[in-house]
């Protein structure tokens, strides 16, 4: 274990717990109610409560290798996200879910290296996204910005597939939305439904 991990646990035990002592026993007693479900990628750049500047119970997260939702199934298949998915809106009731992905995405990226160089579980797992894949996709800063977000809003579109979403969407109780954090420039991009774009959360 790094010795800096558990310097982590030491310092939030003794500094930050005591100032959120209070938080977390409203939580314990009241149960969790975030208001949202991150879907977003496991890269260790990607670290939602510093993007937001949400508390301790404002997220129910659910991350993996780009940020991907398998459409739905009624049989053999991945649950995990499945569950994450429907917990979230037919227990908590949250009212957003937000799909992020994120520029420099090593999973999206795996969607233009030959098949037998992958990882056999990576490359299964990538297949989620390879219908955001186009043919003139090349391996250029460009295109893998137009491929990340083409992703993220595939995304959307199975997540789209679950019933218990389908039922929330139509009772408008909850939105889905697409985002696309830039890990240079520290820039978080919203897709806007009406202009059909990426556009800056700051409005800039």
């Amino acid at each position: 274990m790094p010795k800096k991990f558990i310097e982590g646990l030491q310092h939030f035990e003794r500094r930050h717990f005591p100032d959120r002592a209070a938080t977390f026993r409203r939580l314990v007693i009241e149960g969790q109610k975030p208001s949202a479900l991150f879907i977003g990628c496991s890269d260790s750049r990607v670290v939602p409560e510093l993007l937001t500047g949400a508390a301790p119970g404002d997220l129910f997260m659910l991350r993996n290798v780009g940020n991907m939702v398998p459409p739905y199934h009624d049989g053999i298949g991945d649950d995990s996200c499945a569950a994450a998915i429907e917990y979230a809106v037919d227990v908590l009731r949250v009212r957003d879910i937000i799909v992020c992905g994120h520029t420099h995405c090593g999973g999206v990226a795996a969607l233009l290296q030959p098949r037998n160089e992958i990882p056999l579980h990576v490359a299964r797992w990538i297949e989620h996204a390879r219908a955001a894949q186009r043919d003139e996709d090349l391996n250029d800063e460009q295109s893998m910005r137009e491929l990340e977000k083409r992703n993220v809003l595939l995304q959307l579109d199975h997540l789209a597939t679950y019933p218990v979403v389908q039922k929330a969407l139509a009772e408008q109780r909850v939105a889905l939305h697409g985002w696309l954090f830039d890990i240079a420039h520290g820039r978080v991009d919203i897709f806007d439904v009406e202009t059909g774009e990426f556009l800056p959360a700051g409005g800039e």
